[in-house]
């Protein structure tokens, strides 16, 4: 069967799909997570028992990364990476590539490099940050600060009272209450 991360109720494609289902399997590049560990697609850091501790760097190349349950600060550098974040409050930078990063629970801070990234806040008040690219944000549950950078991006608050920005670019956002802000989506005067 597949990997189940319990996710209150939704089924989080990272290609931006989220359907509700009592658990959640989680996809990347159309496939389940199980499916990736036993490919060779990726080079996987499985840090769910949290064995790394709590700072984890990738590769320049593809990497898949399943962080532990605890608050993580995450580097997974260049190449098409997923980052599958824990339930604490976690800290996500990914370099040059396109990206998928499923954040989960917690309060996190996701800033992705170059590229056609896809972001999922997941619960909590999350930071969400494109870069350059065409980038799908997702913001989910609570309260979110999400900017989407330079490109044509779509944005998508979720529930909560959502602070956005789409940056340069055409932008498609819903969900949201548009802010100025600046590159660190701390909000900036006009």
């Amino acid at each position: 069967g597949a990997t189940e991360i319990p996710n209150d109720g939704i089924d989080q494609n990272c290609d931006g799909v989220d359907t509700p289902l009592p658990v959640a399997d989680l996809y990347c590049d159309g496939k389940t997570i199980d499916q990736l560990i036993s490919g060779n697609a990726y080079n996987l850091i499985d840090n769910r028992d949290g064995h790394l501790g709590n700072k984890i760097k990738g590769t320049n190349n593809a990497d898949l990364i399943l962080a532990s349950n605890s608050g993580n600060d995450i580097q997974a550098k260049d190449g098409n990476d997923c980052v599958i974040g824990g339930s604490d409050n976690d800290k996500i930078y990914t370099g040059k590539g396109n990206d998928q990063i499923f954040a989960r629970d917690g309060n996190d801070k996701i800033h992705s490099g170059k590229g056609n990234d896809v972001i999922s806040g997941g619960a909590g008040n999350d930071n969400l940050q494109g870069h350059e690219g065409d980038d799908i944000l997702n913001g989910n549950e609570n309260d979110d600060k999400i900017h989407g950078g330079k490109g044509n991006d779509n944005i998508n608050g979720g529930t909560g009272i959502n602070q956005c920005n789409g940056g340069q670019g055409t932008n498609n956002i819903i969900n949201c209450v548009i802010k100025s802000m600046d590159e660190d989506s701390d909000e900036s005067e006009d």
